[in-house]
């Protein structure tokens, strides 16, 4: 790369972080499932009242945690991503429009109609890549997702990537997430007008929901747990695509109340174990008496993480039995 080569690329995406921060975190609160209330001439946000936004500036500050800066820090922060997760998901998500800036005076929460604006992408001819991208690499069970394209929560689409989704009562799709098959290139995205309400949502009309922060940990839980025998249609299984979509808890435990404990099976980080008591908090605030259980991964940060762990450790302890028990031992 020629020395202009390389200031072009700085110039570009300098260009492209402007545009990130420009956007407006009033909104991109109200994305990911908090609702911004209006506080004179700023505003905070209903589930975390220590939030101070200033539209003018789009900028935030925390008291409560004594943190604050742009849009990114706020994605960093409430959805507990670290400060690359964060860039490479606003740019996903920001894409090509270029927002407006909004005052006080201007701006009005998005109320955004169910399934407005929501299309899923073409599907492939084949889930060739999706089969070897989550079996291969990411060492999940196959039944699990032959089980998954079965009930149509997952296929692939056109560009070779993972499609989760969710349906509503009715049966019509309403959330859906991507996931890049590529092992070397990171790529997630969510469809546009997708619910954040209602997240990633597999409904078994059971009494037990396991919270996971994405669809690749639920379908790792899912895989540790067949292994340990557990039947999977005794639990429902809710991924909230990152650790700040709070709200979609107390929605599903509003419209399933045969729900009766939760497991919360979220990342080891601090990013998941804030999150494990921003959900306790809320679940006291709405009087919800039911049972939680934290089910954290033991030796590694994510349950993916978790499951590949286990994977090496069995392939491990198979290959010194292979090696050992056709040696003859004197005692």
């Amino acid at each position: 790369m020629t020395a202009r080569q390389k200031q072009l690329r700085e110039e570009a995406f300098r260009q492209t972080i402007n545009k990130i921060k420009a956007y407006p975190i009033i909104e991109y609160a109200a994305v990911i499932g908090f609702q911004p209330v209006r506080r004179g001439n700023y505003f905070s946000l209903k589930e975390h009242d220590s939030v101070i936004i200033k539209p003018n500036e789009n900028t935030y500050f925390r008291n409560s945690t004594k943190k604050g800066g742009t849009i990114i820090d706020f994605s960093m922060e409430f959805e507990g991503k670290n400060q690359k997760e964060a860039i490479k998901d606003l740019i996903a998500y920001v894409g090509e429009a270029v927002p407006n800036t909004y005052t006080v005076q201007s701006f009005t929460p998005i109320k955004k109609e169910k399934n407005t604006s929501f299309t899923l992408p073409p599907a492939d001819t084949t889930n060739k890549n999706v089969y070897a991208y989550l079996i291969n690499s990411r060492k999940i069970d196959k039944s699990i997702v032959d089980l998954m394209l079965q009930t149509k929560h997952l296929y692939q689409d056109e560009h070779k990537n993972c499609v989760f989704v969710s349906y509503d009562k009715n049966g019509q799709a309403e959330f859906a997430s991507k996931r890049g098959t590529n092992t070397f290139k990171r790529f997630v995205a969510d469809v546009a007008g997708s619910n954040y309400k209602h997240c990633f949502y597999i409904n078994n009309h059971a009494q037990t929901m396991v919270i996971t922060e994405s669809v690749i940990d639920s379908m790792s839980v899912m895989t540790v747990m067949q292994r340990k025998g557990r039947a999977l249609n005794r639990y429902n299984f809710l991924s909230l695509n990152g650790v700040s979509k709070f709200s979609a808890v107390r929605n599903h435990l509003t419209e399933n109340p045969e729900i009766n404990s939760i497991v919360l099976a979220v990342d080891n980080d601090a990013g998941g174990l804030s999150a494990i008591e921003h959900i306790k908090e809320d679940l006291a605030e709405m009087g919800w008496q039911g049972k939680t259980i934290e089910y954290l991964p033991k030796h590694t940060k994510d349950w993916n993480a978790e499951l590949q762990y286990q994977e090496e450790q069995t392939n491990s302890d198979m290959q010194i039995k292979e090696q050992t028990e056709d040696v003859d031992v004197e005692v």
